[in-house]
């Protein structure tokens, strides 16, 4: 899959991107648009799942993370960082895209 592909398979399944000025950056303090990372977000009643990937790596890179609405919703209030890099993710790879 190409970058066009990735977002437009993300897009589709109701992701969106998370922006340079989207308050979820806060709380999310080492996953910047630097370096050609991409973060997408989707909100449930319960979760946010958050699917990161490397643009020039593409696939290879790709991780959906799951983390509880409230979790989100409690740090974002208390300004308390996240960091993707110690959560385990949901899934990884190729199988992120067959799952949406």
């Amino acid at each position: 899959m190409n970058y066009t592909e990735i977002t437009q398979s993300l897009q589709e399944a109701g992701y969106l991107r998370v922006e340079k000025d989207d308050r979820l950056l806060d709380i999310l303090p080492t996953d910047t648009r630097r370096y050609g990372i991409e973060l997408w977000e989707k909100w449930t009643n319960t979760t946010v799942q958050i699917t990161r990937f490397h643009s020039p790596l593409n696939i290879k890179k790709t991780q959906l993370f799951s983390i509880p609405r409230q979790e989100i919703e409690q740090n974002l209030k208390n300004n308390i960082p996240i960091h993707l890099s110690k959560i385990t993710p949901k899934i990884k790879g190729q199988e992120v895209f067959n799952s949406l």
